[in-house]
């Protein structure tokens, strides 16, 4: 993984520095050793604590000289080699016998040799260093930075001199120029500036990135120009606070606000980023990074009004949709209601094909009879009269009579059920006293009952009050109890019952006539099927029992029959009670 430019940095700092402080180190311990202004060494390793006096001190300074980083030499006057740590043989790729004994300028780049020369006579007045290059036995310079200083031993003439390696620095020094080329670049593309504030000399420091966005002129020309000369006056005393409390608090700052570039104070939108520096608990330097958000800002702004635009659409087409969701409801409920009435014209066209074949049945087949007995008497009496005798033109006159009243009472049957079928029907119910409403309905109907001797009971409780039509419930009472007399052999019996309950009311008419079977009774208000059963004088179409079903239903009613042959029959039905 590659170094970051900021860990570059730091690591060549750190060298530099552990360089310079061991040297002083080794110095300090040499000059107190030898001018005797110490007993002993303390040395600490990580078993325990070693002292070391002076006959062994000069052990301790060789140790620490082996065990720098750093090429060390001890040259005579002449400037020979008396000496040298294993570092500066390894810089040389030789082994330390053939480099101790020989001449230091030997070892010197020839390009180099006329400055070493120089860096000696400068020594010998104080301490100096410079950079040259070393021949290696490969053949190879290398780059050295070196440091010359007089060691006055016993008044010989010594030089000490420091060879520091920059190989490596120079590499690092390449890495550091190269990513911070890098950096430039992604500055750049990102629109994103650096800078560095000192909090002592208030010297600003730019990244190149930092002057794009400004749109500042170069360095040299605008010394310590301040960001906050271009800042909104708006945004300027609400950002002078943020630094200033960042650098009283040692802290950090994330903020947005707006400048006025140069020359056209056109606006910009920028986010600043920035942290405090502290050095032994005091503010130091304030860093941070910059970046132009303008056009981020305009596509957040662009993007806010497209998701409105979009937004606004959207609840046009939910609008639409619903305004089209209703029609289409609306439209389904219509073509529902058509469909139903279709299918009711449908069912009545059915019914009303029904009862138009029933009708033509009943012409044809029940009226047949009577119709017969009607032109056979009249042509009997037509064609023999003066033939005939009284008793027996009054008995063919009877039959004339009776077949006519019989045409004429199947005749309004066939009327009110006509009526029935094509809803032609009154319906005003109101409330009715139910045994004074039979009291009445029996008194037209009574003459019939006592020409065969059939006695007719009203048992019905005096209170009990329906809500009915008044015309449909007399039809209703007439055919039942017209039926009962008309099936009921003379000196029978007819009794009229009726029980509550708390919305309706239960009414019984139960007769001691000839009674029917259980298929019959199963099909007995049918309109397909019509009962026959009847004694050997008395018929009948059956539509009287159709009519008294339809009736009873419209008042919400229910009808039904019990019977047995031979045993009678009680027809039920039920009828709302008057509030």
């Amino acid at each position: 993984m590659e170094k970051s430019l900021k860990d570059l940095i730091a690591e060549t700092e750190n060298l530099n520095i552990e360089n310079k402080n061991l040297k002083q180190q080794l110095h300090e311990v040499l000059e107190s050793v030898e001018s005797e202004n110490i007993d002993a060494l303390v040395v600490a390793d990580k078993k325990k604590l070693r002292i070391l006096r002076e006959e062994t001190a000069d052990e301790i300074y060789r140790l620490l000289i082996e065990k720098m980083n750093e090429g060390a030499v001890t040259l005579n006057e002449d400037g020979l080699i008396i000496y040298c740590n294993f570092c500066f043989a390894s810089m040389l790729n030789l082994p330390l016998e053939k480099v101790i004994g020989n001449f230091f300028h030997d070892f010197i780049d020839k390009f180099s040799k006329t400055n070493f020369n120089d860096l000696l006579k400068q020594a010998q007045k104080n301490i100096v260093k410079q950079e040259l290059f070393l021949n290696t036995a490969k053949g190879k310079l290398t780059p050295v930075q070196i440091s010359v200083n007089i060691l006055p031993v016993e008044d010989v003439f010594t030089l000490s001199v420091i060879v520091t390696d920059l190989t490596l620095i120079n590499k690092k020094q390449e890495e550091i120029k190269t990513q911070k080329k890098l950096l430039e670049e992604a500055e750049k593309i990102a629109e994103i500036g650096s800078w560095t504030v000192d909090l002592k000399t208030n010297k600003v420091t730019r990244s190149n990135g930092l002057y794009l966005i400004y749109e500042w002129i170069p360095a040299n020309k605008i010394g310590n120009f301040s960001p906050f000369e271009l800042i909104h006056q708006s945004d300027l005393e609400a950002s002078k606070i943020i630094f200033d409390t960042a650098v009283k608090e040692k802290g950090s700052f994330d903020t947005y606000t707006c400048i006025n570039t140069p020359p056209d104070n056109r606006e910009k939108t920028l986010h600043i980023k920035g942290k405090v520096i502290s050095k032994e608990g005091e503010a130091t330097q304030l860093i941070g990074t910059t970046q132009d958000i303008t056009i981020l800002k305009q596509a957040e702004q662009e993007l806010r009004n497209s998701n409105k635009e979009l937004t606004q659409a959207q609840e046009k087409i939910t609008k639409l949709n619903q305004k089209l969701e209703s029609k289409v409801i609306t439209r389904t409920r219509e073509l529902e209601l058509a469909y139903e009435r279709l299918q009711e014209y449908n069912f009545e066209l059915e019914e009303v094909n029904k009862s138009k074949d029933r009708f033509i049945s009943i012409i044809s087949h029940d009226l047949r009879n009577p119709v017969s007995a009607i032109n056979s008497s009249s042509d009997i009496i037509m064609n023999n009269f003066e033939g005939l005798q009284k008793d027996e033109i009054r008995n063919f006159s009877k039959i004339i009579n009776s077949s006519s009243k019989k045409i004429v009472e199947q005749l309004n049957e066939l009327v009110e059920w006509s009526k029935q079928k094509s809803k032609k029907i009154n319906f005003n119910p109101k409330g009715l006293n139910l045994y004074d409403f039979v009291e009445f309905s029996l008194e037209l109907i009574q003459s019939i009952a006592d020409k065969k001797n059939i006695r007719i009971s009203n048992n019905i409780e005096h209170h009990i009050q329906v809500n009915a039509d008044p015309l449909l419930l007399r039809s209703i009472f007439q055919n039942l109890i017209t039926n009962s007399i008309k099936f009921t052999p003379e000196k029978g019996e007819i009794k009229l019952d009726a029980t509550e309950s708390k919305s309706m009311v239960e009414i019984s008419i139960k007769d001691t006539g000839i009674g029917m079977k259980e298929e019959t009774q199963s099909t007995l208000f049918s309109e397909a099927e019509m009962a026959k059963a009847a004694t050997k004088i008395e018929k009948g179409s059956g539509l009287g029992l159709i009519l008294v079903k339809d009736f009873v239903q419209k008042h919400k009613g229910k009808i039904w029959v019990k019977s047995k042959p031979g045993k009678g029959c009680t027809f039920y039905f039920t009828l709302p009670t008057a509030e």
